[in-house]
C-alpha cells in the first residue's frame, strides 16, 4: 500500500519498506551492550479497518494565499492542530500549532502568507490505507497527523494520533 508524498504540489508514490519487512526501520536504537531490546508490540492484523473509517471528514483548511492570522484564529477556534493548505483545492502543504507558535514568538504573523512558512513535503495517505500502516508510518516518521488524499491530490480527510487511539481505545 503506497503513501503519497507531496513536494510543491507535484505528487510521488512512495513505499515504506518496513511496512513489508517485519525487521525493517527507519533508524535502528542504540542498545545498550548487554540489554536486548525490548519486544514490539503491533495493531492487530485480523483487523480491517482503513484510513477512511477514521479519519475526519469535516477538517478545516486554508488556501496558500492565507494569511497566518486565518490560520491562529482556526487553531484557537476548532482547538485543532494541523491545517491542511491547499492550492487551488489539491494538498499543497501543512502547518502545524507548534508552526504558529513560534511564528508568534518571533512575531511574523502580520501579514505573513501560509504559503512562506507551511511544510511543503507532506506525507499523506489515501482512504485505502490500513490503520497499522497509519500507526506505523506515524510513529516512525516522528508526525502526527496524515492527511488522507484522493488520487488526484484532493484533500478528503486527516487522521491524527488522536484517531488511532481513539480507535484502539475503542477496539
Amino acid at each position: 500500500m503506497p503513501f503519497l508524498i507531496i513536494v510543491g504540489g507535484r505528487i510521488t508514490k512512495h513505499n515504506f519498506d518496513y511496512l513489508s519487512t517485519p525487521t525493517g526501520r527507519r533508524l535502528d536504537d542504540t542498545i545498550v551492550p548487554g540489554k536486548a531490546p525490548s519486544p514490539k508490540k503491533e495493531l492487530p492484523k485480523d483487523s480491517n479497518t482503513f484510513a477512511i473509517e477514521i479519519m475526519s471528514k469535516s477538517i478545516q483548511y486554508l488556501e496558500q494565499n492565507s494569511n497566518i492570522d486565518e490560520a491562529i484564529k482556526i487553531f484557537k477556534d476548532k482547538k485543532i492542530h494541523h491545517l491542511p493548505v491547499t492550492r487551488k483545492g489539491v494538498l499543497n502543504g501543512l502547518i502545524s500549532d507548534r508552526d504558529i507558535l513560534w511564528l508568534e514568538k518571533f512575531d511574523l504573523t502580520r501579514d505573513s502568507k501560509l504559503s512562506q512558512f507551511m511544510s511543503k513535503t507532506v506525507l499523506c495517505c489515501e482512504e485505502d490505507t490500513p490503520i497499522a500502516h497509519l500507526a506505523q508510518v506515524m510513529v516512525n516518521e516522528h508526525i502526527s497527523a496524515l492527511p488522507v488524499v484522493d488520487k488526484e491530490a484532493h484533500l478528503v480527510g486527516i487522521v491524527t494520533h488522536h484517531d488511532i487511539l481513539r480507535w484502539i481505545y475503542d477496539f
